[in-house]
């Protein structure tokens, strides 16, 4: 691993989670791991990323992104790993398919750059409409920020930034975000929704882009990231001041539990559906953690 992993993404096909290590410089850099090795999740272990520059190769491990990564999102269908670089206002996506058994180049993963409107936090995505929402924090020129969204379409062979949108009710980023494909709640179960945590009012945000129309939802002090299984309902904010996760029933849209977790720290949290694992970058001590969430 880097140093101080503060984002994590899953691709359960693959076996694989990518960790943003914020504490390494002078480059950012991404973590590759590979938590279902040889189908033994209790031997996990990074992927190593090898780099021929001329004669020379050398093996490391970690992935180069742009500066002060923090959260991470994977196009499940493309294997596409998204990083957001909060110190260089960029994206940084990383093609996993080279891992792939049998894949048609042996090179290690390696970064390309997208261009975004401000520092971003946190990635969601719609597979279906082939585009990632990145929330970020955007200044027009005047003394007064807001929280704003990047949409970047993913279908071509490379990332490109589509359209930028502000959330002026707030003055801080949305800190995380994901994506619902089939919410339960919504009176119109087709449409999806994206969830998102709100720091400066310790609460989820629920977006319904078809009709522009919210819910909120109060957890903990700070929510700074979030994970979802839309198989079971439940999402999970870890709430970085209070130092406690919240369970969330989506379903109902409302916090059931209240769990605690030492240590404070930005936490970041994905979550693999098909075992209701969670997988948590724990910033302050270097690892990841694995919580199995209650059905």
């Amino acid at each position: 691993m880097g140093n101080n992993p503060i984002g994590v993404a899953v691709i359960p096909r693959l076996g694989y989670a990518v960790a943003a290590n914020s504490g390494d410089t002078p480059n950012g850099t991404a973590s590759i791991i590979d938590y279902n090795h040889f189908n033994t999740p209790d031997t996990a272990a990074v992927v190593p990323i090898i780099t021929t520059s001329g004669t020379t190769t050398t093996t490391s491990n970690t992935v180069l992104v742009g500066l002060a990564p923090r959260g991470v999102a994977i196009d499940q269908d493309r294997a596409l790993a998204l990083v957001a670089n909060f110190g260089s206002n960029t994206l940084s996506s990383i093609d996993l398919t080279v891992l792939l058994p049998g894949a048609v180049t042996t090179t290690s993963p390696v970064a390309t750059t997208v261009a975004l409107s401000g520092p971003p936090t946190a990635i969601a995505i719609s597979p279906d409409q082939a585009i990632a929402v990145v929330t970020n924090l955007q200044n027009t020129g005047t003394s007064v920020a807001s929280a704003g969204i990047d949409v970047v379409t993913l279908s071509g062979s490379v990332p490109v930034r589509s359209t930028t949108a502000s959330v002026s009710s707030l003055t801080a980023s949305l800190t995380g975000i994901v994506f619902d494909p089939t919410p339960a709640f919504n009176p119109t179960p087709s449409d999806p929704v994206f969830y998102a945590t709100s720091t400066q009012q310790n609460a989820v945000y629920v977006f319904d882009p078809n009709t522009g129309s919210t819910n909120t939802i109060q957890v903990g002090v700070n929510p700074y990231s979030l994970g979802y299984n839309y198989q079971t309902g439940t999402l999970l904010t870890i709430n970085s001041t209070s130092n406690t996760s919240s369970i969330v029933d989506a379903q109902n849209l409302k916090t059931r539990q209240t769990l605690g977790i030492t240590s404070q720290s930005q936490f970041a949290v994905a979550v693999d559906n098909w075992f209701n694992m969670a997988v948590i970058a724990d910033q302050n001590n270097n690892r990841v953690l694995l919580l199995a969430l209650p059905k």
